[in-house]
């Protein structure tokens, strides 16, 4: 199987042995920071986790999902990325910082996203919380857009952005952000993006 196979492989190139030109870039990284396997497995774990899983009973069995698909993007680039020692941040502050902007770009993806998860049989929401709305899934894959509906969104949009906040107090202290190289940090992004995506609510 296909995720089986880039398992072997990624346990191949963290050993310096890379099958293709795409292991060998990976594999150099590896070679000069830091890196940590875990977040790799954890990114193909999900994978897995999305091709059995197509709805989320609450919000910690979708806090998962979004660890898998994006949390652990932010764990692979904190070494790469390092930590200014002028920020005096904790190496453990950073990383939670990291992997809530993981989270919370997630989120966000999934909000934008609803109608064409919706067209793949897929509700990437909590169901306790639809249930606690008194929305069904109709709602969604009807597309009716009502109050009860623009409310769900917005405190589905408020916990993104609590992820944004606590993404915002970390990873500023990443070297890459603090010394320019990046421009416009990446939690400002999140947040446009959020804003100009979301704004309508709907579906």
């Amino acid at each position: 199987m296909v995720l089986e196979r880039w398992e072997k492989q990624l346990n191949d190139l963290f050993e310096g042995q890379p099958c293709d030109m795409y292991d060998a870039a990976l594999s150099d990284t590896v070679s000069k920071y830091p890196v940590d396997i875990q977040p790799f497995r954890d990114m193909i774990e999900g994978m897995r986790l999305d091709l059995r899983k197509s709805r989320y009973n609450n919000f910690d069995e979708l806090y998962l999902y979004c660890y898998y698909a994006a949390g652990t993007v932010g764990l692979m680039s904190v070494p790469v990325m390092g930590i200014a020692p002028e920020s005096m941040a904790s190496t453990e502050s950073v990383h939670n910082a990291a992997l809530a902007l993981g989270i919370a770009n997630q989120l966000t993806n999934i909000l934008r996203d609803v109608r064409e998860d919706a067209r793949r049989g897929k509700v990437y929401l909590p169901q306790d919380e639809l249930a606690q709305a008194g929305l069904f899934e109709d709602d969604i894959f009807l597309r009716q857009v009502t109050e009860k509906w623009r409310s769900f969104m917005k405190g589905q949009i408020k916990r993104a952005r609590m992820f944004f906040d606590k993404a915002e107090k970390g990873v500023v202290s990443l070297t890459r952000l603090v010394d320019g190289r990046y421009g416009h940090p990446y939690c400002y992004m999140g947040r446009s993006c959020m804003q100009l995506k979301l704004m309508t609510i709907s579906l």
